[in-house]
């Protein structure tokens, strides 16, 4: 799910930069999801996540949270970087309440046609591409991210005692 491969927009610049960015400590810890393990750490402004699969398969990304309202939305990129390929962000909003973290990719119909209208984007497959700056990917995400419209399937964690 917290693979920025799994979201159908995304951006080739942050959604959220340094001097934006937040921290909640209700983030941290350890989230279980059927057989997957996230691992959420603390790292300097932002958070250190690690995805284990029922397949064991380890995955590094790290993220970036936005205050927009009362909404918290997270910058995934991938953690570990490569020659070959451009790390790409997926806007993520989460819901933390107690020992729930709720969280939905900000990638529905009705927010990437905003996107398209707003927005240098393009589509590659099945997912929008935003190519704009990150001064506008950042004022795009602050006028729609709160948008209950925004985001798609909700999926719910519990964290591991």
């Amino acid at each position: 799910l917290m693979c920025t491969g799994c979201s159908e927009m995304i951006s080739l610049h942050p959604f959220v930069t340094d001097g934006e960015a937040v921290q909640d400590a209700r983030l941290t810890g350890v989230w279980v999801d059927g057989d997957d393990l996230y691992i959420v750490r603390q790292d300097g402004n932002g958070y250190a996540i690690s995805h284990l699969d029922k397949s064991s398969a380890v995955y590094r990304l790290k993220a970036k949270m936005l205050k927009v309202g009362d909404a918290r939305i997270l910058d995934l990129t991938p953690a570990e970087e490569d020659t070959f390929q451009v790390a790409a962000h997926s806007p993520l909003r989460v819901w933390m309440e107690g020992a729930t973290l709720r969280m939905a990719f900000l990638d529905s119909q009705w927010l990437r046609d905003h996107a398209s209208a707003e927005l240098a984007a393009q589509p590659e497959g099945d997912r929008l591409l935003i190519m704009s700056p990150q001064e506008d990917v950042t004022r795009f995400l602050l006028a729609y991210g709160d948008d209950d419209r925004a985001h798609g399937k909700i999926n719910e964690l519990t964290r591991q005692q």
